[in-house]
């Protein structure tokens, strides 16, 4: 019986800069994007530096793809050594030189990979606030191709609007150049070779799904519309365990207190503490440099109670927690994101949180976003409110009469 791997890794997300994505001119097999991904994910949201950074060989070279055996250790060094190899990100008027890699240190006889990231990657890597995608490691993991690699992560660079479908538009050429497909030069062979298996291994084996529409002039394909969309929860629970299966991985349980088994009762009890001080304060802090005040203590604990029993990381509380400075509710929109079965805890915060709005209506975009969470726990078999339901619909109904009668009075003004 093979032996799985315990890994964190798959639990990982690696998070860079659009312009790598998007702009990077450089040329690697699905090997070594994997490995430099793998890598990338070891970086932490509060790093404020690049650094040395250790990994452990067995794990590495498991979920990484290297081989068993004789050609393991050649293999890999000949993969590390590609990552030093300078390449450029190319804007319209300038051109930055980079490498990904400035040095590395394998030990066998330690089972230790240590690695030296490129500093002028920072910029490009540490302390991200906009303009960046983050995908989570074990998708890319799993891919076999470079051109799946290099078209998921570009899918995920521009369609940054989950819930929305997005249509995009690339002459051939751009789509090559993209994909590292420059090498086929007829478009029947690289639709062939590259396009088409890549996105078959997208909708199959990740959480967006793609369908594409080559555009011609004449008889010659010019253009290509990829139509992206996101599947839903459930459909990416099931794939990322299918994933683990056929990686050999699986999920270590993430209790802390496995850790401390040889420690007294009192220590544990002032570590599990110390621990839950510094992750609530933590959230609090996110929440007061991306909103400018500081939350209620009730949804800093509910917050810390996510994080810690629902795999909910302190990097994705950080994208949601910026995604929200727009909402009316900040505290809500969060709650519901990491959970969106308690629409009444919801509410009821809605009512609680800004007694200056509390008479305030609900804005249109407000009551569509309330019904789609609603709707969306019925749809899943969860509790749900039905009155809420009828409610939020009766809504959205006045906010189209009164559009309809603001029309007819405007076509009467003008006429």
């Amino acid at each position: 019986m093979e032996n799985k791997i315990y890994s964190k890794n798959n639990n990982r997300k690696v998070i860079i800069a659009n312009d790598i994505i998007q702009k990077g001119k450089f040329s690697l097999s699905a090997k070594e994007l994997k490995i430099i991904f793998y890598i990338i994910s070891q970086i932490k949201p509060n790093d404020c530096e690049l650094r040395e950074y250790e990994i452990d060989l067995i794990e590495f070279c498991k979920t990484c793809g290297i081989n068993k055996g004789g050609t393991q250790a050649k293999e890999l060094e000949q993969a590390l050594l590609k990552l030093e190899q300078p390449w450029v990100i190319r804007n319209e008027r300038e051109v930055y030189s980079l490498a990904w890699s400035r040095g590395f240190y394998v030990s066998p006889i330690t089972n230790k990979l240590v690695i030296t990231l490129d500093e002028k990657l920072k910029p490009y890597l540490i302390q991200l606030k906009n303009h960046f995608t983050a995908w989570e490691l074990i998708y890319t993991l799993h891919f076999k191709s470079k051109y799946t690699i290099r078209l998921y992560i570009l899918l995920k660079s521009i369609h940054y609007q989950e819930n929305s479908i997005y249509e995009r538009e690339y002459t051939v050429q751009e789509l090559k150049s993209l994909l590292d497909a420059d090498n086929y030069i007829e478009y029947r062979d690289f639709h062939s070779r590259a396009l088409k298996p890549a996105i078959a291994e997208i909708n199959k084996f990740s959480d967006k799904f793609v369908s594409y529409e080559p555009i011609k002039n004449g008889k010659s394909v010019i253009y290509i519309k990829l139509t992206i969309s996101t599947k839903d929860s459930k459909q990416c629970s099931k794939i990322i365990k299918d994933i683990e299966k056929n990686l050999g991985i699986s999920r270590k349980p993430s209790i802390i207190k496995s850790k401390m088994i040889n420690i007294d009762t009192e220590t544990q009890q002032t570590v599990l503490k110390e621990i839950k001080t510094k992750t609530e304060q933590t959230i609090s802090d996110i929440f007061i440099q991306a909103i400018g005040r500081k939350p209620d203590n009730a949804f800093i604990k509910i917050m810390g109670r996510r994080h810690k029993q629902e795999n909910l990381t302190l990097d994705t509380i950080r994208m949601i927690t910026d995604l929200s400075k727009k909402a009316r509710n900040p505290e809500a929109y969060i709650l519901s994101l990491t959970q969106p079965s308690t629409i009444e805890q919801i509410n009821q915060k809605q009512t609680q949180s800004n007694q200056t709005d509390e008479n305030k209506p609900l804005e249109e975009w407000e009551v569509e976003w309330l019904l789609e969470i609603i709707e969306d726990d019925k749809a899943n078999g969860r509790p749900y409110n039905q009155e809420k339901i009828d409610e939020y619909k009766k809504m959205l109904e006045e906010f189209s009469q009164k559009r309809i009668e603001k029309q007819i009075t405007d076509m009467l003004v003008n006429s």
